[in-house]
């Protein structure tokens, strides 16, 4: 799955948000988001984690303008693509806005 959201932050301060989320949603979740790992290259990160107990891994992307995240889609949670698009649709919405 590709989401890209827009925004009007600098890649820097895009950076500083996107890697808040991601430590903000391990500690809210903490039964839910197990052993989070990102792994930062300039702008871009590959990330992964297990979710309810399913290995997930992906990819972002912090360029001017737009954050691109694409990760894979679970066979055990296709069924729930689009409430999973639309919560991280939210969540980064929130962060980058």
């Amino acid at each position: 799955m590709t989401i890209e959201i827009q925004h009007n932050l600098e890649q820097y301060e895009s950076k500083v948000r996107i890697k808040s989320l991601i430590s903000d949603l391990s500690k809210k979740y903490p039964d839910l988001v197990k052993n989070p790992k990102e792994k930062w290259n300039n702008y871009h990160a590959d990330l992964a984690a297990t979710i309810k107990g399913v290995s997930v891994n992906g990819t972002i992307e912090i360029k001017e303008g737009v954050v691109v995240l694409d990760f894979g889609i679970p066979l055990v949670a296709l069924m729930f693509k689009r409430k999973i698009e639309t919560e991280v649709r939210v969540y980064l919405q929130k962060y980058l806005g």
